[in-house]
């Protein structure tokens, strides 16, 4: 594996913790613990996946950027 390709799975494993624990603060504090209140956390980290990923590559193309100038 490439360098990049690490660091962008990194970036997105730190991302999805952040999203995966504000999700479970959130279902914690407002929603309960019913069937709906599951079904949305789960829905929510799906999406929370595809942010993560789209976060961790863009951070890796920005470091790209600011560190192949020097």
């Amino acid at each position: 594996m490439e360098v990049e390709q690490v660091l962008v799975w990194f970036f997105t494993a730190v991302y999805f913790l952040i999203f995966f624990f504000f999700i479970s603060w959130i279902g914690n504090t407002f929603l309960g613990t019913g069937a709906g209140a599951s079904i949305l956390a789960i829905v929510l980290w799906i999406i929370s996946f595809f942010i993560s990923v789209g976060l961790g590559e863009f951070t890796v193309k920005k470091i790209k950027e600011n560190y192949s100038n020097k």
